[in-house]
């Protein structure tokens, strides 16, 4: 056997070998890829659940954005119908109780209660300081300031006293015609002109606290009369000095002093504390003004009430 013939038999069987072990690389490639790829029992399953239901918890960005726009619009449409009931629920249940009242004497505090702002139930009081007066019930929604629904919650417990058609005195009245503030009533004072129900009730609540008038003009005083209000009745009152209620300030209580126009809690305290720190027997009016309790203006006026 020659040279050449020994290189073909080893190349052919070199040949074969490079491809038996090319030949096993590959199936053992491919057999490998095979069990990578080739899916696990119920795969499809889990496959198609993971494409429509997210792993709970986890959500896409787009997905939350989409479903917070959908719920959001949901939940606000079911929060407006359910606000509404709330709300309903809520001004039917805290609506205050209504309670009989005349509105010719009823009081700031009392409207508010009823259900009326300070500033509807202050329009109200106005009304009466001009003279306004409620003879029947209806009257009552004149009120422009009322809120919708108000006057037809609270009519039936509007009960007004009859307000007599009183006569006023007239330019022509004479001397003996003349009221005297310190002793007229509540259907006395309403025939002066400028003068209603308000201020005449008004006229004698302040006759009570302070112990009477001490000059006509004193009624400027009240909040509301003013020198104009004033100047349409003077011509008609006049004050009898004799029938002021004088108080013995040695022993008048907290409560009174407290009550009279000119003192107020304030002052009243602290003349009650003076007393109590010397000899009550001893506390007057001059006493008062010497330890600077009270001023000299305020002395000239309570000389009227206190002895």
């Amino acid at each position: 056997m020659n040279l050449r013939e020994r290189l073909s038999k080893r190349e052919a069987s070199g040949a074969l070998t490079l491809i038996c072990v090319i030949v096993f690389i590959q199936t053992t490639i491919f057999l490998f890829n095979k069990d990578d790829k080739e899916p696990p029992p119920n795969s499809g399953e889990v496959s198609a659940t993971l494409k429509t239901e997210p792993v709970r918890g986890v959500k896409r960005e787009s997905e939350t954005k989409i479903e917070n726009h959908s719920s959001g619009i949901t939940k606000k449409n079911r929060s407006n119908k359910s606000d509404y009931k709330e709300i309903t629920s809520f001004t039917k249940e805290d609506l205050p109780q209504p309670f009989s009242f005349d509105p010719n004497i009823v009081t700031h505090q009392e409207l508010v209660k009823l259900g009326l702002t300070n500033g509807q139930a202050s329009v109200v009081l106005k009304y009466r300081e001009r003279g306004g007066v409620f003879r029947k019930r209806e009257d009552f929604k004149r009120i422009y300031v009322l809120p919708e629904g108000f006057y037809e919650r609270v009519k039936e417990y509007i009960e007004i006293e009859e307000v007599p058609n009183v006569k006023r005195v007239s330019d022509s009245a004479t001397m003996s015609l003349k009221i005297d503030l310190n002793s007229a009533d509540s259907l006395q004072l309403l025939s002066l002109p400028g003068i209603g129900p308000y201020y005449a009730g008004k006229i004698v609540e302040f006759r009570k606290k302070s112990g009477g008038f001490a000059y006509s003009s004193q009624i400027m005083d009240i909040k509301g009369i003013d020198r104009e209000r004033f100047n349409m009745t003077s011509s008609y009152i006049f004050v009898d000095t004799s029938k002021i209620q004088k108080k013995n300030l040695e022993s008048i209580s907290f409560e009174e002093l407290s009550a009279n126009p000119y003192i107020g809690s304030y002052l009243a305290r602290a003349i009650v504390r003076f007393r109590e720190s010397i000899h009550p027997q001893i506390t007057d009016l001059a006493s008062l003004l010497v330890n600077n309790i009270i001023k000299p203006e305020l002395l000239k006026i309570l000389n009227y009430y206190f002895h």
